[in-house]
């Protein structure tokens, strides 16, 4: 990217950020707006659009003549590469305007040319002429900008901490303990919201011990409190106290901290090692009785998140005053959930009240079912068992009759998976393949033409190919297909496939049924906004060239990233669960799979696998006919959104 600062382009480009577009094949151009503590930028026309279709922009800066140069990598894909890299076919392009000068002496970077005390700033240290005083002589200065700096070039040579913490080996210079009062005091008095978000970046460069000192400063600037940035940066510099000094973390809530979300993931962290530490999950509480609602809310939901996936937990000392306090009653589903983990037999009474309560409304009636279910009384399989009836409280409570290993429940399910919505069946088939004897009854209702054999998916099949078993993997082959294996035989797919879908094929395509048929995909990738997070984003892929789509769609397993690579989980209910793994910590594992993101204790698993293989499937063509592969490749190589059936 290049934020233009030359003066040979026309003046409207001065000071816009210009990002390279790779599979747009052109330079984004971007207007920069203050907003909050950070900048946002607001779109503007675009420019420099390619001629050559596989156009890869990956450098664009600006010249010494005030034109920008782009470097540029062409080749026919940047993933699932067939036809090899090609290192030669780099070229370098100069976009220029108006009459061309000869090009001058050039001062870099340019941000040094011209008047005023910022360029001189820099300008002096690049000359090696500043010195910690007097840096911290201009963090009084009246320009905003420039005490931004001020700090950047203090602190900019001290230790950072890596990706997993600080540095074991860090040497921090002399003159820190004599800048750092300066700081804090920066940190309490400075309004402007660019300041706060440097300091709070330092957090990571100091030692552990001192950075509480800079952070109790920070934390009482709550006209940030929802700046998206803020917030998530003091967190980080902050995280490592947790396991050094989380005594400063509880004084740190406690002093009041008005950043909601920073208090929030305070709480989560000491929650998180209540098992091991549980006077720090007391104190906190016992600390937050005396504050504001606002700031009890925001530990509630903290000890929410950490205790997820957990079904029993000790109750804190100070839990009954703080059930009873302001936050609970702005808070009554929170309340009930923690009160339920600790064992309140009349919280769970009332959650199994509220879930049977027909006159209640639907949202509370499925929270308290989630409640109810996570809590797993003696009577969850009766209680889930008389809400499978009930239009949308029927697909929570098959999350429930899956934790229960006996046939007669996917013999059940099977039967009444027309009585479910049609957003709601993916879930239930996603219960239906956890266990081996579901999955014949699943088998058994696709035969018999009662669940359509396109409800299936190669994701679910290879699911239940999981399972090893000889007389249900025949029974799949019957009613559902094979799976293609070899590579041979993906590479035959992929060529008739290609055969099939010319030019002049797809363009008799309907894009609007494309979008209708895109919902296979929806579950687990986003396009122009709308679908699932479990695969990578489509909207900017390489989607415009069959081959790329085709070598994703019938082969996607032959690159599969770090961070998208299937976990199979044995669980010791006797489950098998597939997905991808979100988060972890030492006590619970958040799987995230096709429908939902599932939470569970890791105790409770036997056997865990990492797959070498895609989430996605590679039969995904398989459920479809000509017509129907033809619309939806059609439609994913369609650079702009289209309406569905009826215009909408």
């Amino acid at each position: 990217m290049m934020v233009y600062q030359g003066d040979t382009w026309p003046e409207q480009y001065r000071g816009k950020l210009f990002t390279l577009n790779m599979h747009g094949r052109r330079a984004n151009v971007e207007r920069l707006e203050r907003v909050g503590c950070d900048y946002v930028g607001k779109h503007e026309p675009d420019v420099f659009l390619a001629a050559d279709p596989w156009f890869r922009g990956l450098e664009i800066n600006t010249g010494p003549d005030g034109n920008a140069y782009l470097l540029d990598w062409s080749d026919t894909g940047e993933c699932h590469e067939a036809t090899g890299v090609h290192r030669t076919s780099g070229r370098i392009y100069k976009v220029s305007y108006g009459e061309q000068r000869k090009p001058g002496p050039c001062i870099t970077p340019r941000c040094m040319i011209g008047e005023g005390k910022l360029p001189q700033l820099w300008r002096d240290y690049q000359a090696g002429k500043t010195t910690p005083a007097s840096l911290r002589a201009l963090l009084t200065d009246p320009d905003e900008h420039v005490r931004v700096w001020a700090i950047r070039l203090l602190t900019d040579t001290w230790p950072l901490d890596t990706l997993l913490g600080p540095r074991k080996d860090a040497v921090y210079p002399p003159d820190l303990k004599k800048s750092l009062p300066y700081l804090i005091n920066t940190a309490a008095q400075d309004k402007s919201g660019l300041v706060q978000l440097v300091l709070a970046s330092v957090l990571q460069r100091l030692p552990v011990e001192e950075r509480a000192t800079l952070a109790f400063g920070l934390v009482t600037h709550g006209e940030y409190a929802s700046d998206p940035h803020l917030p998530a940066l003091i967190w980080y510099g902050l995280i490592p106290l947790l396991s050094e000094r989380p005594m400063e973390l509880i004084a740190l809530v406690s002093s009041p901290c008005r950043l909601h979300l920073t208090t929030r993931w305070i709480a989560r962290g000491i929650t998180s090692r209540s098992e091991k530490n549980p006077q720090l999950l007391d104190l906190l509480i016992e600390k937050s009785l005396a504050l504001e609602p606002e700031i009890q809310d925001s530990v509630l939901r903290g000890m929410s998140e950490a205790f997820k996936g957990w079904h029993r937990a000790p109750k804190p000392a100070a839990w009954d005053r703080l059930a009873a306090s302001a936050a609970a009653k702005r808070q009554p589903e929170l309340i009930r959930e923690l009160s339920t983990l600790f064992g309140d037999g009349r919280a769970m009474e009332e959650i199994r009240n509220i879930v049977l309560n027909e006159k209640a409304e639907l949202p509370a009636r499925e929270a308290a079912l989630r409640t109810f279910i996570e809590a797993r009384p003696p009577d969850l399989r009766s209680v889930c068992e008389s809400l499978l009836e009930v239009r949308t409280l029927n697909a929570t409570a098959v999350r429930g009759l899956a934790l229960f290993d006996d046939p007669a429940i996917g013999t059940r399910l099977a039967n009444d998976y027309g009585k479910f919505q049609p957003g709601e069946r993916p879930a239930v088939i996603e219960t239906l393949i956890s266990r081996s004897s579901f999955a014949n009854s699943l088998l058994d209702r696709v035969a018999a033409g009662q669940i359509p054999r396109a409800g299936i998916t190669a994701f679910h099949a290879r699911q239940i190919r999981a399972f090893k078993d000889t007389a249900l993997n025949q029974k799949l082959s019957a009613v559902w297909g094979e799976l293609r294996d070899s590579p041979a035989e993906k590479a035959k797919a992929i060529a008739d496939w290609k055969g099939k879908l010319t030019p002049a094929v797809l363009a008799k395509a309907d894009l609007s049924q494309g979008r209708t048929l895109f919902t296979l995909c929806a579950a687990c990738h986003t396009l122009y906004g709308e679908g699932g997070k479990v695969g990578p984003d489509l909207t900017g892929s390489g989607r415009a060239n069959i081959d790329y789509l085709l070598e994703n769609i019938l082969d996607p397993s032959a690159v599969v990233s770090a961070d998208h690579r299937m976990s199979i989980l044995s669980l010791k209910d006797g489950r098998t669960l597939s997905g991808i793994i979100a988060a972890q910590n030492d006590r619970t594992l958040t799987l995230r799979q096709l429908t939902e993101e599932t939470t569970i204790e890791k105790a409770t698993i036997t056997k865990q696998e990492l797959s070498p293989l895609s989430m996605m499937p590679d039969a995904l063509l398989q459920a479809l006919n000509e017509t129907q592969v033809r619309d939806l490749l059609a439609y994913l190589m369609h650079p702009t959104q289209v309406p569905l059936p009826g215009g909408k």
